[in-house]
């Protein structure tokens, strides 16, 4: 198990899209995706994506934009 630091408040709204959109879809949103919904820019969301990296949220494959999973 991946030990998880607390998250900002924006960071868990993506956390729990991504989350969502995993569980209805069976596919990880593209970074485009994510940030059309929160209606901000593609950077952002990869910072975004990184925090939630680095704090044991998700694991991202390098080179691919819906390149991502869920850690337990």
């Amino acid at each position: 198990m991946v030990e998880r630091i607390n998250l900002t408040a924006r960071q868990k709204e993506i956390f729990d899209f991504i989350e969502d959109q995993f569980k209805s879809n069976g596919v990880m949103p593209t970074h485009s995706f994510i940030a059309k919904h929160f209606q901000i820019s593609q950077p952002s969301i990869a910072k975004h994506l990184m925090a939630l990296e680095s704090r044991g949220w998700i694991k991202r494959s390098q080179g691919r934009k819906s390149g991502m999973m869920i850690l337990d």
